[in-house]
């Protein structure tokens, strides 16, 4: 919406011939959308790397004894969860 107002703001400059002024805005929407692209660069990067500290592990019960293994780990190895495991306790 607001580019849309800027880019008619851009028009309407421009046709009246205040080009100068009609160039400033598009410099200043522009550095706007670049400062944006920016931003969602580093906040991505930001997720990327708490993700990446983010360790979810599971405690199993294989062979009658209980072991802690990465949840990932499940999911890779082809278990059928809906009859190879029960949720018993979620913490």
């Amino acid at each position: 919406m607001l580019v849309r107002f800027c880019a008619d703001a851009i028009g309407c400059s421009y046709v009246v011939g205040e080009r100068s002024d009609a160039v400033l805005i598009g410099v200043i929407v522009a550095l706007s959308a670049d400062l944006g692209l920016v931003n969602e660069y580093r906040a991505e990067k930001a997720v990327d790397t708490l993700r990446a500290k983010i360790r979810h592990r599971a405690v199993v019960l294989c062979d009658g004894r209980p072991q802690e293994v990465e949840v990932i780990g499940l999911v890779d190895s082809g278990w059928d969860h809906d009859q190879d495991a029960v949720c018993v306790e979620v913490s």
